[in-house]
Order: structure tokens, then C-alpha cells, then sequence
């Protein structure tokens, strides 16, 4: 739907002032009406069933908001919708064969990873069959349901923490006596929280979590074998608990699922994926989890690929060759280097939630640090450092965006001006060596990576795919550390249309940034902090002041340069890393925003637009989730003009400052067009009066600038 930005009801600065800010915040006894309009561009598209699910909340502090109870679903329909209005009926009691609409949402904190399991049914959540709904803090999820089998099912979260026994109630004072019998095959306990028992009654035994695939560590998973140019199929299952996110990445090879391109997919608890790969590259590769904590736990296989006949070589032409100069550089960076939005955005805090990571007091490093980034330069002398273009300025602590198509083979010629050993290494391409070559501090040496079809969008995906590029020679530490940046992949039959819309891009990481797992920790501490000698690196207060919750390595409002205008196509490409924490619902105030998916099956008109024949399509939303390796493109053209809040809207998140603003400017060209009229008409009366040509008088540069400018109006 549509919120004027005088009726968001959100409680951040979007530079409003006087009667535009009384939707902000309604005091006890106070009466604000505001007006919200369904339009079109905010209703269900094309893929999108009848009715799709939004929820609405209060917003001065929407963690403690919600968790507070201020929160409800908000369905919105098609015009004319056949069957029940909300989906279900009450009890949710319902008759075999019934149409019933499930309209699931989540909200909460980095423990709220559910897996909604509809025993004994199954549904069609966009267009594909599922027993199982993953939810999200504000992950809102539309489904239907034809029930077959009659009888009373349950339906629970299938997270291992969240299922729960039979409820226990006692009263303080009263003694509990619980008579166990196990009718399992193996042995079990019951262990209470929250009351006093002895020690010989606390059932509890101790053990460390094992980060596993198959039940195998650090490489020791056999049989992973499979031949060049075969078509593979990996099935693949998560259960657990919430820490059981996993982003599983093939490296050198992609698979399809879903009618979408990858090399990574994520899984969570009750989670089941099969993705389908066809290996065009020989020798023994990784696959693991780039969940941080997974990945040093030992959360990593090997699996080869083989020379299996003499045919299959790779018959691909690289005829386009694109070369750039990076270097990795060190800097200082600061996270918040302006506080002013911060203060704003929580006026009615006692304290701003953002002191416990920003402040320095006694023991604490504060907002700035040593890191270590790429930077693009102009020559192989690696002298001059190219200016990025304002279109760019977002980036940050990214590295260049890099653009490419099918067929081209790009050359990076990589300087290492730092203190210790790198590289630079992007997903989804092509290598002509399983290894990763170091780069040494002062070396140079130029990686190639080749744009196969393999790198590029499938039928579910929009025509330009993202991928992460970053050092891999501690993939953790060098990541933690600011070596990453995107990687843009764009199908080679893509066209630019000369359609009057202007065509913007951003690429957005959303990444809490582990300064504790930084290369450079103790020089941060050394130089940074008031006092290193009392800092304690393993004080809990302290690991958490250096977790920087960070969009593109900005906190609070300081991310610059989200500017486009009414009308634009806006492409952007969202990315996720990290850890177990690293859940990000990437929430878009004012603007909804498109997004593909294949269904059941799905057919293409045409190569550039996508129809919704048995579930193929255009899906719309708000909210994006976002998970250690996960790399989405979504396309938004604004229509409200304001300054709007995008953010993750994990409630710690928000808290710990992941929140940025962008800003939609009136359409481009409107204040021009009568001055254009008015010079176009004034030349050519001119013209005539002096019998000359015309025509000549397009010729002078000025004004054929201005008739470009109208052009573009």
C-alpha cells in the first residue's frame, strides 16, 4: 500500500517537520488518523495469489512495540476475490476438499527461525508444494491448502527448541514431583528451568555441538565423487535448533533450484532442497557452510569432480576481456561517524541503544577501526586511486561493483598493500584451478575468472544476478576483516530498453561485522581504546561492543547516496554473510519491490519478459530475508516521493543500529519542459527572421543539451 510519508506512523528522521510529524508518535489520549492506500503497484502481481499477507505495527520502537503487542496481520486482495476473505475458518476447522488460505507471518528477534510443519496436509506456498513454512521476523508468507485427509492434525514448529512437552503449573512453595517413564529405545531425561532441584535430580548431561554434514567433519565425508558434465542431483536436509542456519556453498560450480541460479543454498531446520548441478569444472572443490561458526567447527566436505570422458571439454568462447586493478588497502574505518540520526531516531530512549557499540568509556574500542578494503585503481602502476562515481558513493566498505556478461573473461590484476597474506575470489565464475593463489604483501598476480552461461540467471531470475567476491585465505578472519565487494552477472541476450526510465542500481551487504574475528583486533584495541591494558578480550560486554550490525559497514543512518528519482527502475542486489546471527529481514518503508520465482512449471514468452503461466511470474514484497550467502536481486520503481527507512527488522538488530534511509526525489525533467518549449520556439522564430536554417541551430551544443534534457522529462 501507499503511507504518504505524513502517515508512515515511523518514528525516524526522513526530514519532516511540524504538521507532517504528527503521525509520528500519538501520546496517551491522543487521536491521529491515518490513511493508507492500497494501490496497485503495492497489491498482489502477477505470481502472487488472491490475496497476499502484510502485517502493521507501531514503529516509535518497534522491538518493544511488538514485543509489547502492538502488532496485526493486514491482507490484501485482488478486486472481486471468489472463496473466504481471510483464508480460514474460525477454529481452524475446515472440510476435505475446501480451498483454505494460510496467511503466516513471523516477527521477533535472531530466535525466532520457525518452521511451521502442517502434519498430514500439504500446500502451495509460490507454487510449490510444501509440508513446511519458514518464517522470519516480518517474513510474511501467503499459502493454500486443499485438506485430503480427514482427522485433527497438528501443527507445530518444527524448530528442536521450540517443540515443547506438556505444560507443568505449580505455585511457589509447592514441590514438584515428576514420575518419568521412557517408552523410547534410547536413554532420556527431564531437566527443569527456573526451580531448585539436587544435583542427583538434574538430568542433564554435557557434550559440544558438532557442525556435521552426513555426521562427518573437516573433510572426512567419502563418496563425494561425480563425473564432468554429468547432471547431479544433491538432496539436501537441515533439523536443529535456531542455530541451524546454514548456507551451504558448492565452490567453482552452481546448481539450479527453483528455477533460480546458485551456488549457495540456504537451509534451516525442517528445510528440504533439492538442487540440481551440472559440474563444468574438474578437481577436488569445498562444499561447506559459510555460517561462520559452522565453517571452523568443521562443517566442510570435499567433493570431486573427474575426467570421466574424452568429449567433455569446455567448448565456451570468452571473446569480451575486461580487466581491472584492485588492490587491498588498509584504512581507518568508522562505522558511525555521525550520531545526530541516531540521537533522533531514539529521542524517547532513556539512552540510545547505540552506546553499548559506539561508546569508548574505559575498556571499549568505540566506532572506529583498522580494516582492510578493496580499492580499485586506475593502471597496473597501482598510483592513482579511481575516484568512485556518485552513483557509487553507497558502496562503502564494498569494493568496486564489477559488472560482466556471459562470454566475458575478466582479469584482475590484484595488488596486496596491506600487512599480511590475500586474495580475491568471486562466486558463481570459472577458475582454471581449483586453488586459490596468495598474494603476499607488495606482490601483484592477476586472477582470471571466466563468465560461463552457468554464471548467469535462470529462468527464475531477473536478467542480472549478484555474487560475492573476497579474500580467501582465512575466509572468516579476511571477510571480518572488510575484504568483500559484489559481483554482477547479466544474461548476454539482456537489451537495455531506451524506454524513458532511468535505470539506477545499488548493492546493499547486510553483515554484522565481528571485530573480534578481525585480523586486526589487537592493533584496534591498541590504538583505539582508552585504556588497552584493562580491556579483557574475552568479557562478554566487550565481544558485543565490537559486533557491528551494519549495512555496507555503516550503522545509524550514516549510509549515503540511496537516492533516485519518482519513476526510476531501481535494481537492487541485496547480499548476506556472516554468522548464526546473520538474519536479516531487509524491510523497504514506502516501496514495494518485485521479485521472480518459478513454480510447477513455467513458460517464457519471451527473452525479456516473464508471464504467469502455472506459476511462473512476478512475486511483490517489502521484506526480503536475507541469510549467510544469500545473494537476491529485487526491482522497485518508486512512486512516493520522501525520505524513506530500509533496515533489517530483527528487533536487535534495529537496536544495534541497522537502519539506513533512502530518498526518492520528484520525477526528473518536470521543471524543464516549458523553458525547453519556450528556447525551441524562440531559436526557430529567430530562424526564420534570418532566413537561416533551422536546422543548424541543433547543431550548437548548448542547445542540444537542453533538447536531451527534454528528452529525459
Amino acid at each position: 500500500m501507499v503511507v504518504m510519508s505524513y502517515s508512515s506512523g515511523a518514528f525516524y528522521p526522513d526530514n519532516t517537520k511540524d504538521l507532517q510529524k504528527r503521525d509520528d508518535a500519538v501520546e496517551p489520549g491522543g487521536q491521529y488518523t491515518y490513511t493508507w492506500d492500497v494501490t496497485e503497484d503495492q497489491g498482489p502481481a502477477e505470481g502472487d495469489a488472491d490475496c497476499i499477507t502484510r502485517v502493521y505495527h507501531s514503529h516509535i520502537d518497534a522491538p518493544r512495540d511488538v514485543a509489547s503487542g502492538l502488532v496485526g496481520p493486514l491482507i490484501i486482495c485482488r478486486k472481486a476475490i471468489n472463496g473466504y476473505m481471510y483464508g480460514y475458518l474460525p477454529n481452524l476447522t475446515m472440510c476435505v476438499e475446501d480451498k483454505v488460505k494460510w496467511h503466516l507471518f513471523g516477527m521477533g528477534n535472531e530466535a525466532d527461525i520457525h518452521a511451521a510443519y502442517f502434519h498430514g496436509q500439504t500446500l502451495i506456498e509460490r507454487h510449490h508444494r510444501v509440508d513446511t513454512i519458514n518464517l522470519f521476523p516480518a517474513t510474511f508468507i501467503d499459502a493454500v491448502m486443499i485438506p485430503r485427509v480427514p482427522g485433527e492434525w497438528l501443527l507445530s514448529c518444527q524448530v528442536n527448541d521450540h517443540i515443547e512437552g506438556p505444560v507443568i503449573k505449580a505455585e511457589v512453595g509447592e514441590r514438584i514431583r515428576v514420575t518419568f517413564r521412557n517408552n523410547a529405545s534410547r536413554p532420556f531425561s527431564v531437566q527443569p528451568h527456573g526451580v531448585s532441584y539436587r544435583k542427583s535430580d538434574e538430568g542433564a548431561r554435557y557434550g559440544a555441538a558438532s557442525r556435521a554434514i552426513n555426521g562427518y567433519m573437516y573433510g572426512n565425508q567419502p563418496g563425494l565423487e561425480m563425473c564432468k558434465g554429468s547432471v547431479v542431483s544433491w538432496h539436501l536436509m537441515g533439523l536443529g535448533s535456531e542455530v541451524d542456519v546454514h548456507g551451504i556453498y558448492f565452490s567453482e560450480n552452481t546448481f539450479v533450484t527453483k528455477g533460480t541460479r546458485r551456488d549457495t543454498a540456504n537451509l534451516f531446520p525442517h528445510t528440504f532442497l533439492t538442487a540440481i548441478m551440472k559440474p563444468d569444472s574438474e578437481g577436488v572443490f569445498e562444499v561447506s557452510c559459510l555460517t561462520t561458526d559452522h565453517y571452523t567447527g568443521g562443517m566442510k566436505q570435499n567433493y570431486q569432480v573427474k575426467q570421466c570422458h574424452w568429449w567433455n571439454v569446455d567448448l565456451s568462447m570468452y571473446l569480451h576481456e575486461k580487466t581491472y586493478y584492485i588492490a587491498a588497502v588498509e584504512v581507518e574505518w568508522d562505522y558511525s561517524p555521525n550520531r545526530t540520526w541516531e540521537f533522533e531516531r531514539h529521542l524517547h530512549h532513556e539512552e540510545s541503544p547505540g552506546n553499548p557499540f559506539l561508546n569508548k568509556e574505559d575498556k571499549f574500542i568505540g566506532s572506529k577501526y583498522r580494516k582492510v578494503v578493496y580499492r580499485e585503481y586506475t593502471d597496473q602502476t597501482f598510483s592513482t586511486p579511481k575516484k568512485r562515481a556518485e552513483e557509487q558513493e553507497h558502496l562503502e566498505i564494498q569494493g568496486p561493483l564489477l559488472m560482466s556478461n556471459i562470454g566475458d573473461k575478466i582479469r584482475i590484476v590484484f595488488k596486496n598493500l596491506a600487512s599480511r597474506p590475500y586474495s580475491i575470489h568471486a562466486h558463481g565464475v570459472k577458475t582454471d584451478s581449483s586453488v586459490v593463489a596468495v598474494t603476499n604483501p607488495g606482490e601483484t598476480k592477476t586472477y582470471v575468472w571466466k563468465i560461463p552461461d552457468r554464471s548467469s540467471s535462470e529462468k527464475g531470475d531477473p536478467h542480472c544476478i549478484a555474487w560475492a567476491y573476497h579474500s580467501t585465505v582465512d575466509i572468516v578472519k579476511d571477510t571480518y576483516s572488510g575484504l568483500i565487494g559484489t559481483l554482477v552477472v547479466c544474461n548476454r541476450h539482456y537489451l537495455p530498453s531506451f524506454h524513458t526510465k532511468k535505470k539506477v542500481q545499488f548493492a546493499l551487504l547486510f553483515m554484522v561485522f565481528d571485530e573480534n574475528e578481525s585480523w586486526y583486533l589487537d592493533e584496534n584495541i591498541k590504538t583505539y581504546s582508552t585504556n588497552p591494558h584493562l580491556v579483557d578480550k574475552e568479557n562478554e560486554e566487550f565481544l558485543e561492543s565490537n559486533k557491528m550490525h551494519a549495512i555496507n559497514g555503516k550503522v545509524f543512518g550514516n549510509l549515503h547516496g540511496l537516492t533516485m528519482h519518482v519513476g526510476d527502475k531501481v535494481t537492487w542486489y541485496l547480499m548476506g554473510m556472516g554468522n548464526e546471527i546473520d538474519i536479516h529481514t531487509a524491510h523497504f518503508h514506502g516501496h514495494s519491490f518485485d521479485y521472480k520465482v518459478t513454480g510447477l512449471s513455467c513458460c517464457v514468452k519471451n527473452e525479456r519478459v516473464a508471464v504467469n503461466f502455472h506459476g511462473c511470474g512476478v512475486y511483490r514484497a517489502d521484506v526480503f530475508d536475507l541469510f549467510p550467502g544469500t545473494f537476491q536481486t529485487v526491482e522497485m520503481t518508486p512512486q512516493n516521493p520522501g525520505t524513506w527507512l530500509l533496515h533489517c527488522h530483527v528487533t536487535d538488530h534495529i537496536h544495534a543500529g541497522m537502519e539506513v534511509t533512502y530518498t526518492v526525489l520528484p520525477k526528473e525533467g518536470r521543471c524543464l519542459s516549458v523553458s525547453v518549449i519556450f528556447i525551441m520556439f524562440r531559436d526557430t522564430e529567430r530562424g526564420s527572421q534570418t532566413d537561416q536554417n533551422t536546422r543548424n541551430q541543433f547543431r550548437h551544443p548548448a542547445t542540444f543539451h537542453i533538447v536531451i534534457l527534454m528528452s529525459g522529462g
